[in-house]
């Protein structure tokens, strides 16, 4: 009996000691293949980012050639000033004073046509454009469209590289944007970021400028945004600064107790301070597909035409309605007062498109050249009418 139960135990450790045995080795397998996962992880994860790294890098590569530095030279003549009278003096006492807009452009055709913002070369006597490859030649203003702040450059040069042009109508919020454009030194500069949206400018009412969080550095004006497939889909036009960063440049520059002083009088310092830091500017650009309309009709005409409807309107500040935009005053013999809308009157759709704000129906009306037909819906009395509307041309 007990030569039974010793038998029984030893059995009994015997396959104890094989599960734990074959317990460790299961957790070692484990171990391993999850390290081995792991490290093949890591490895995996490393060169998607180095793919990402090759694929910016050729994308930059293909597109530097079609972008240019753009330098306007400007004159000015100013009159002398009497120091000690503060006082203007005789009218021949005159300085003559010379300086550079330094800005970029892109080539947008083998015809020579270069495209950068008007602010660069705005009041130009001399415009030069140098290419990638080191060539410097002289350009001429072909046209300028204060309106969309475009201005296009005529040159004459063999080095014309192809550019591919995207279509921005396809950029969303979010959409990944690469910026290249010349800057102050010798060197391009390159950022990347995210567009954050789309956004009708109360001064540029006439595009949707697309909104990036990428670095826009002085002498961009005019440069490319390209997307992932290395097209580009937009220029850059602007930045625009946090309203209080210019106060708190200046009162970092002040003695510590005026600047504590000036601090207790601005309004929510504490939350403003901390927008500085988070939030100094929000680039723009033009959208490419208004660049191309725009810079046709410059290079053909020499200046844009645009639909033009004659009514003042509502601003948002002042909306007293959901839907539509009210009509405050319309001009005698202009396009709406032949076609019957009359004061108080709520535009609810242009061209049967549905218009949400006063900027919305700017940028309509002029994205149709003149003597255009189109139909408008206004709501008046509580029903909705429909208006027949020949579009007369904006001066």
């Amino acid at each position: 009996m007990s030569k039974t139960i010793q038998i029984q135990n030893k059995r009994c450790k015997l396959s104890a000691n094989c599960f734990s045995i074959h317990a460790y080795h299961k957790s070692l397998v484990f171990t391993v293949a999850l390290f081995s996962a792991c490290f093949f992880s890591a490895i995996a994860e490393e060169s998607v980012l180095q793919s990402m790294e090759r694929e910016f890098q050729a994308i930059v590569k293909s597109v530097q050639p079609s972008v240019v530095e753009v330098v306007a030279t400007c004159t000015v003549t100013t009159q002398k000033i009497s120091e000690s009278q503060k006082a203007l003096l005789a009218d021949d006492s005159t300085e003559v004073f010379r300086y550079e807009n330094i800005g970029s452009g892109i080539i947008i055709n083998s015809a020579g046509h270069i495209v950068t913002t008007a602010g660069v070369v705005e009041n130009a006597d001399e415009i030069e454009v140098l290419f990638a490859n080191g060539e410097c030649t002289a350009a001429t203003l072909f046209g300028v469209d204060t309106l969309t702040d475009i201005a296009v450059l005529s040159v004459e040069n063999s080095y014309l590289p192809q550019t591919k042009i995207g279509d921005s109508d396809q950029i969303h919020t979010g959409s990944w944007v690469i910026t290249v454009g010349s800057s102050y030194g010798h060197s391009p500069t390159v950022s990347f970021g995210t567009v954050s949206g789309l956004e009708i400018l109360p001064t540029r009412p006439f595009y949707d400028a697309i909104r990036i969080n990428a670095s826009v550095n002085p002498g961009n004006s005019g440069g490319a945004v390209v997307n992932t497939s290395g097209e580009v889909v937009g220029i850059i036009a602007a930045k625009m600064e946090d309203p209080y960063l210019k106060q708190i440049t200046q009162w970092l520059n002040s003695p510590t107790l005026e600047l504590s002083q000036r601090q207790a009088t601005m309004p929510n310092a504490g939350t403003h301070f901390g927008q500085i830091w988070t939030r100094s500017e929000i680039g723009f650009a033009i959208p490419i597909n208004t660049v191309k309309q725009v810079a046709e009709q410059l290079a053909q005409h020499g200046k844009v035409s645009r639909g033009w409807l004659g009514v003042w309107l509502e601003q948002e500040q002042e909306r007293t309605t959901d839907v539509g935009v009210r009509v405050t005053r319309v001009a005698d013999g202009s396009p709406a007062h032949k076609s019957g809308i009359k004061h108080q009157d709520v535009i609810v759709e242009f061209k049967g498109k549905p218009v949400r704000t006063f900027l919305d129906l700017k940028k309509q009306v002029a994205s149709f050249p003149p003597d255009t037909r189109v139909t408008v819906k206004i709501y008046r009395d509580g029903q909705f009418l429909l208006r027949e509307v020949v579009l007369g041309n904006r001066e």
